[in-house]
C-alpha cells in the first residue's frame, strides 16, 4: 500500500482495518489496541467464517467480530485485493436498557387498558348492531403497541445481560415447518408469496423457541418493509460445522437501500421504517445462542440476503420448564402480532381476529 493512500485510510475516525489472505495487513491509530498486524483474521469471526468465505466481494458485507470478548459490528468492502473492515461503536448497557424495560413495563400497563376499554366498547357497539369503520385500525395499532413492549422487553434484557435462555432440544424440521405454514397464508392475503426450503438433514438444535421465533419474525417485518407487494420471500434453513443458519432474501430494496452507508439500518427515528430495534434483537438473539448475523445484497446486486445462525447444541442444556413458559402476545395470533407493522389493517377487522 502507497503512502498516499496509508494516509487517506489512517483519516478514518472509527478502527479500520486491511485484510488480505486471511491477515491482518494494516490498522489505522484507532485500532491499534484492538488488532496487530498479521493476526488471523479466524481468531475475530467467532462462528462468522462460512458468512466471511460466502460473501462475493463485490457488495458491502456487515460481520459481527468478537474482540478481546467484546463483540463489535463491522462493515466490510473489497479494496483491491484486499478488504476493508471498519467497526462500528459495541454495544453498550446501563440507562438505556433499563429505560427499555421501564418504557416497556409502562407501555404493557396501558396497553392492557386499552385493550380492555376497546373490547367492551366494540362489545356493546355489537349489541346495537352497528358497523364501526375504524375498529381494524383500532386493532392494528393494539397489536403494534403489543409488539413494541414485547420488542422493548426482550431488547432492554439482551442488551443489559439479564435475558435469561431456556433451550429446549428441538427437532427444527417441525419447528420451522409449523413457523412457514402460519406464516405464509398470512403473506399470502396482504400480497407477498413466502418459498420455505427446509433443511436437507432432519436436525435437532438447542434453541429458546420463543426468542427464535421473534428473530425470525423481525427477519420477515424488516424484509417486507423494503419488499413490494407480488414479490417472493425465500426462507432458507441450511446447516454446517456445528451451525444452523436461518436466510431470508428478497428482490426488494438492495443493501445500500435498506442500510445508511455505515451498514446501520435505516429507520431509527423513521416510524415509516420502524424503530430500529429489530437488528438489536436479531443480533443479540444470535449471539445468545452461540451466533452471529450478516446481511449483503444478493449476488447480482439485487435485494438483500440476511441470515443468522446458532450453535446446534450446548454443553449445558437448561430445559425449559413448563411454567416458565410465557405468552409474549397475550395469546393472541403471532403472525398479527409480531408482523402488525407491516400487514394490511383488514387482517385486524373485528369480525377476523
Amino acid at each position: 500500500m502507497d503512502r498516499q493512500m496509508e494516509q487517506l485510510l489512517s483519516m478514518i475516525q472509527q478502527p479500520a482495518f486491511l485484510v488480505k489472505g486471511g491477515q491482518i495487513l494494516w490498522h489505522n491509530p484507532a485500532a491499534k489496541n484492538l488488532v496487530f498486524c498479521d493476526q488471523q483474521l479466524s481468531e475475530l469471526l467467532e462462528g462468522g467464517q462460512q458468512f466471511y468465505d460466502q460473501w462475493d466481494r463485490e457488495n458491502l458485507l456487515q460481520i459481527d467480530l468478537k474482540i478481546m470478548e467484546i463483540w463489535y459490528t463491522a462493515k466490510v468492502r473489497a479494496y483491491g485485493d484486499s478488504e476493508l473492515f471498519v467497526l462500528l461503536p459495541p454495544q453498550k448497557s446501563g440507562h438505556s436498557a433499563s429505560a427499555m424495560l421501564s418504557i416497556s413495563a409502562y407501555l404493557r400497563r396501558v396497553l392492557h387498558e386499552l385493550m380492555n376499554a376497546g373490547n367492551s366498547m366494540l362489545d356493546q357497539l355489537a349489541e346495537l348492531d352497528r358497523e364501526v369503520p375504524e375498529a381494524a385500525n383500532m386493532n392494528r395499532a393494539l397489536y403494534q403497541l403489543l409488539r413494541l413492549c414485547g420488542q422493548l422487553s426482550d431488547s432492554g434484557k439482551l442488551v443489559n445481560g439479564s435475558a435469561e435462555l431456556y433451550l429446549e432440544r428441538t427437532k427444527l424440521h417441525e419447528f420451522m415447518q409449523d413457523f412457514a405454514d402460519r406464516l405464509g397464508p398470512v403473506l399470502e392475503e396482504c400480497g407477498w408469496h413466502l418459498e420455505y426450503i427446509p433443511c436437507d438433514t432432519k436436525l435437532r438444535g438447542d434453541l429458546d423457541r420463543a426468542l427464535i421465533q421473534r428473530a425470525l419474525y423481525n427477519l420477515v417485518s424488516n424484509s417486507l418493509r423494503h419488499t413490494p407487494k407480488g414479490s417472493a420471500l425465500k426462507l432458507q434453513v441450511t446447516h454446517g460445522g456445528s451451525e444452523i443458519y436461518f436466510t431470508l432474501s428478497h428482490d426488494g430494496e438492495t443493501f445500500s437501500e435498506s442500510f445508511g452507508p455505515g451498514g446501520e439500518q435505516l429507520g431509527l427515528g423513521d416510524p415509516d421504517r420502524g424503530v430500529g430495534l429489530g437488528m438489536v434483537l436479531l443480533r443479540s438473539i444470535a449471539r445468545l445462542h452461540g451466533g452471529t448475523l450478516m446481511y449483503t445484497s444478493k449476488a447480482d446486486g439485487t435485494g438483500v440476503v440476511m441470515t443468522f445462525s446458532i450453535r446446534k447444541t450446548c454443553d449445558e442444556l437448561d430445559l425449559k420448564s413448563p411454567s416458565l413458559a410465557v405468552d409474549d402476545c397475550s395469546g393472541l395470533d403471532h403472525s398479527l402480532v409480531e408482523l402488525s407493522d407491516v400487514l394490511d389493517r383488514e387482517l385486524y377487522h373485528p369480525d377476523r381476529i
